[in-house]
C-alpha cells in the first residue's frame, strides 16, 4: 500500500474523530470482502478511531511495515495470505498490534489456532455494531473482551 495512500486515509479518518480516548488509536482492518471492510472502517471512524483497511494479509503486512497500529482486526479466511498466516508473521515483529480475529465460519479449528497465535478476542460475522465497539475498546484497554468475543 503506497505511503501517500495511507497518509490520505489517515487525514480523512482524523477529521472524523469524535471520541477523545480513541483519537490517537489506529486500527488496521484486514478482510477480503470490500463491503465488510468499508462497514468496519466507517463504524470505527465514527467511533473516533483512525481506521485503515487492507484487502488481504499481504496488504496488511505492507501497512504494518509502514505504520504502527494499536489494533488489528483480521478475517481468518482470505485468499493469498489469510488471517492465520498474518498472525504467524506478527509473532516475529518486535512491536505488534493487539489482535481481534473475525470469521464468518465459526468453526472449531481457525479460532483456537488464532488464539494460539496471539488473537485476544474473536467476533463472528455478521456482528452487532455495539458488540464490535465494546470488544474493540476492551481489547485496546487490556480488559477481558465481553461476550460474544471470547476465544476460550
Amino acid at each position: 500500500m503506497p505511503e501517500a495512500n495511507l497518509r490520505g486515509k489517515m487525514e480523512l479518518a482524523t477529521r472524523h474523530n469524535v471520541h477523545e480516548k480513541a483519537m490517537q488509536e489506529t486500527i488496521l482492518i484486514a478482510d477480503d470482502d470490500a463491503e465488510i471492510r468499508d462497514v468496519l472502517r466507517c463504524t470505527l471512524e465514527r467511533a473516533g478511531y483512525i481506521a485503515i483497511a487492507a484487502a488481504d494479509g499481504g496488504e496488511a503486512l505492507s501497512a504494518l511495515r509502514e505504520m504502527q497500529f494499536e489494533l488489528l482486526i483480521t478475517d481468518l479466511q482470505m485468499p493469498e495470505c489469510d488471517g492465520l498466516e498474518l498472525l504467524d508473521a506478527l509473532r516475529y515483529r518486535q512491536i505488534a498490534p493487539k489482535v481481534i480475529a473475525m470469521s464468518g465460519a465459526w468453526d472449531g479449528v481457525c479460532l483456537p489456532a488464532a488464539s494460539k497465535l496471539g488473537a485476544l478476542a474473536a467476533i463472528h460475522k455478521p456482528w452487532r455494531t455495539q458488540d464490535l465497539l465494546n470488544i474493540v475498546r476492551a481489547v485496546l484497554d487490556g480488559e477481558p473482551a465481553p461476550s460474544p468475543a471470547t476465544l476460550n
